[in-house]
């Protein structure tokens, strides 16, 4: 038989490799088995169903690399992010947005520029007149 071991980084890839090595037809009569400590999330539904009775992942408690995964990620996002804190990072966004606009109308003023009031008022020239401060300042 053959056994694949590893931890963490090295965990997912023998969880693959023995994945692969279950799919090739020269190791269809071999006994396969795998054993990661900390594996992180790198199989499909379908592939950790595959691999099932062979690999065996043990992982620590308070681990939160095993536990990496987009789906994970996104309900963490959601879970922390309230309607109020959504509400106030819109706010301080469009301050930055603001700030940043009256530094660039300043810039381009002393450049002999014209801008419009507002950078919702014509977006071209917000781009336009960034990247001519950036290019300026580089």
């Amino acid at each position: 038989g053959i056994r694949v071991v590893g931890h963490s980084l090295g965990a997912g890839v023998a969880a693959l490799l023995l994945a692969m090595l279950q799919g090739l037809p020269e190791h269809a009569q071999r006994d396969l088995r795998g054993v990661g400590i900390a594996t992180p999330a790198c199989a499909s539904p379908a592939l950790a169903g595959r691999l099932r009775g062979s690999l065996v992942s043990l992982v620590h408690r308070h681990d939160i690399v095993p536990r990496l995964s987009l789906r994970n990620l996104q309900r963490i996002g959601d879970e922390l992010v309230s309607a109020g804190e959504r509400e106030w990072c819109a706010r301080e966004l469009d301050r930055d947005l603001r700030d940043l606009w009256t530094h660039i109308g300043w810039a381009s003023r002393a450049n002999g520029q014209a801008l419009p009031e507002s950078p919702e008022d014509d977006p071209g020239a917000a781009i336009a007149a960034a990247s001519a401060l950036i290019a300026g300042a580089a």
